[in-house]
């Protein structure tokens, strides 16, 4: 019941629904044509054909009204249902719908605004490929060679303290944050390709927690995959001069709008194949917080998948261009750790609260809980 309680507060939320009130699936017999938004909850077995003819008839007398429940109701009382009136754990979130009834705010423009530029146009970041956790099994510790070598150097020049983790194979953590944001913690590692014989640096980060078992987390051009890539990691993709100007703001003479940058240019220094980017996932019961300074492993639950987003950084000659590489992906981790404990952070060129409203139902949709969210709740517990 607890579970439905809150699917219900996210799903009047979805609705934009601020006054509504909860009720449990017995007392749909009270609820009259007037009041405030209800959202009803309760198992499925508990969704009666009486019970599903007095919410017909209470949703048809005009108030507004939704049902949460944990499985599809039964065969006898989806007739009298109206389509949209139930909504099941697991399902996507739908928005509010603005009624043709309904007058929208009309939008006055100050006769002395300034001209803004339209956002350019960031490419399509929805084919931008994602290699899964399987690509990272094909790699061995490379203690020796060219990337623990830059690594090192990286390390001293940029003077950076990570926490060495043991064990013979490179392991090292450190924790990164933004804004006063929950530390980020990111696992670096150099491994050697046995497909391509490369070595790379891998920067490495438990992102989220994703409750729902079904979702296409690690198939290839999946919507999950698209939807990671169009809502979270494109905003996060952003080169420093973009992230710079974005800070800059114009007065007089017209305001340029600085959106996300296009694929790829988060690293301009780097060959196409340079850089690869890793989506894996666990089995939800190791996930790492930090927790008064130390790292910390949490039960995450039973069936729900860690999530794990990586970087394969390729070591190179020139060191300039790889501790670039490696800079910019600690910032777009950090970034993705920001964004999805707050859906409408104001990251640069990020500034509509539409984009916000889409983060949510992207993360409603496969039950998705940030890392950030779980180690602020730990702390307040």
């Amino acid at each position: 019941m607890q579970e439905l309680a809150f699917e219900a507060g996210r799903v009047a939320a979805g609705r934009g629904w601020d006054e509504s009130i909860v009720v449990d699936l017995s007392d749909v017999e009270r609820l009259g044509p007037d009041g405030p938004p209800v959202v009803v909850i309760g198992a499925h077995d508990d969704l009666t054909v009486n019970r599903a003819r007095s919410l017909a008839a209470v949703a048809g007398a005009g108030r507004q009204l939704m049902v949460v429940t944990d499985a599809p109701s039964s065969t006898e009382a989806s007739p009298w249902l109206p389509k949209g009136l139930v909504h099941v754990i697991g399902e996507p979130i739908q928005a509010r719908q603005v009624e043709s009834s309904e007058r929208l705010p009309e939008t006055v423009e100050p006769a002395s605004s300034p001209a803004v530029d339209e956002t350019p146009d960031p490419g399509d970041w929805t084919s931008l490929p994602l290699e899964t956790g399987s690509y990272l099994d094909q790699m061995d510790p490379a203690l020796n060679g060219p990337a623990m070598e830059a690594w090192q150097r990286f390390l001293e020049v940029r003077n950076v303290t990570v926490m060495d983790q043991g064990r013979g194979t490179g392991l090292s953590a450190g924790q990164w944050r933004l804004n006063g944001a929950v530390p980020a913690v990111v696992w670096f590692q150099p491994l050697r390709s046995r497909a391509d014989h490369r070595e790379y640096l891998v920067l490495r980060s438990t992102i989220a927690v994703v409750a729902d078992t079904n979702a296409p987390i690690l198939t290839e051009g999946s919507w999950w995959q698209k939807g990671f890539v169009e809502h979270i990691l494109s905003w996060c993709e952003q080169p420093e001069a973009a992230a710079m100007i974005g800070r800059v703001m114009g007065f007089g003479t017209g305001l340029t709008v600085i959106g996300r940058s296009g694929p790829g240019q988060c690293f301009p220094s780097a060959g196409a194949n340079d850089i690869r980017r890793v989506l894996a996932t666990g089995d939800g019961r190791c996930m790492p917080l930090v927790f008064n300074s130390n790292l910390v492993e949490v039960d995450c639950g039973n069936g729900a998948r860690s999530l794990d987003f990586a970087y394969c950084v390729a070591e190179s000659a020139d060191f300039e261009s790889f501790q670039d590489s490696l800079e910019q992906a600690i910032d777009s981790l950090v970034r993705v750790q920001v964004l999805l404990t707050d859906p409408y952070s104001t990251l640069e060129g990020r500034r509509e609260t539409r984009l916000g409203d889409e983060l949510m139902r992207f993360m409603d949709s496969s039950r998705m809980t940030a890392q950030g969210t779980l180690a602020t709740a730990r702390a307040t517990t």
